[in-house]
């Protein structure tokens, strides 16, 4: 990592911050409680068409997800300075408002399943679980929010664009040995390639970033 952060340095490679990380590299960014991050090996790429009608990358859950799943899965295109995405299908176990379950870490919200986008600069949609998506349609389902914060419609996640800065994003998700539900659906694509922004500050050192804990 050292000597290729002082080869970009010396010779201003655009592409040499925009590589994306490994598992392993994002995985020691990030507090997840007991254990340790793996592969999200159940979840599937593709692309497909969006409601607009562009081309877009597909990244989703099995449907239902599966139960105890602890994993991080990193998504992106080397070749972008800026990335955006929607949440078209989510249902994640959401908790009972009467319940005082805590995990070790001091995880309030979300203690069930949950699942939580990073990028770039501690960015972060926060930890999610909610019931948008019943049987693969969306649309609202069961109880709304027990706490707030953790629903992807009311924050602006769902089926609405979002631009963020560098070249890829990872995926955090967890469940427990309970329920599961349909899982999530994330549709995305490149919003700027590097060679149209190499003056941009979001083209620089994507590999230092530190996620907010989850």
């Amino acid at each position: 990592m050292i000597s290729k952060l002082l080869f970009c340095f010396f010779f201003t490679v655009p592409k040499c911050f925009a590589s994306i990380p490994s598992v392993e590299e994002a995985s020691s960014l990030v507090k997840f409680g007991p254990g340790t991050l793996s592969q999200c090996e159940n979840f599937r790429e593709s692309t497909a068409k969006s409601s607009d009608g562009a081309t877009v990358n597909v990244i989703e859950s099995n449907h239902p997800y599966s139960d105890d799943e602890h994993c991080v899965q990193v998504v992106g295109d080397e070749n972008c300075s800026k990335i955006k995405f929607q949440i078209t299908h989510f249902a994640v176990e959401d908790e009972d408002p009467e319940d005082d379950y805590r995990h070790g870490d001091g995880i309030t919200h979300c203690e069930f399943d949950a699942f939580q986008m990073s990028w770039k600069d501690n960015g972060t949609t926060g930890r999610l679980c909610e019931t948008i998506t019943k049987n693969g349609m969306s649309r609202r389902q069961g109880r709304d929010s027990d706490y707030e914060g953790n629903d992807p419609e009311e924050l602006g996640f769902y089926n609405e664009w979002n631009t963020i800065d560098g070249s890829w994003f990872a995926i955090f998700f967890s469940s427990d040995n309970g329920r599961t539900f349909y899982g999530f659906r994330v549709e995305w694509m490149c919003a700027m390639k590097i060679e149209d922004n190499q003056d941009d500050n979001s083209a620089i050192d994507q590999t230092g970033t530190a996620f907010i804990y989850f």
